[in-house]
């Protein structure tokens, strides 16, 4: 069996984004649904992404995405 070991290089590298617990309490309730889930955590990821380049406008709001 040819396995590849999980290095720390590997874990500085993975990419993931986090997602919110009451969303997936909302989600065992069957009141959203998956892709809803799925789309409202990369807008937040993306949003603060805004923040961290300091991309806001005069209003200390973010800019929208293009």
């Amino acid at each position: 069996m040819n396995t590849k070991r999980y290095t720390l290089s590997d874990a500085h590298s993975t990419q993931f984004i986090n997602s919110r617990k009451w969303l997936v309490a909302l989600r065992v309730e069957a009141e959203i649904s998956n892709e809803a889930i799925l789309l409202y955590t990369y807008l937040r990821d993306r949003v603060q992404l805004s923040i961290t380049n300091k991309w806001i406008d005069d209003n200390g709001g973010s800019l929208p995405l293009l």
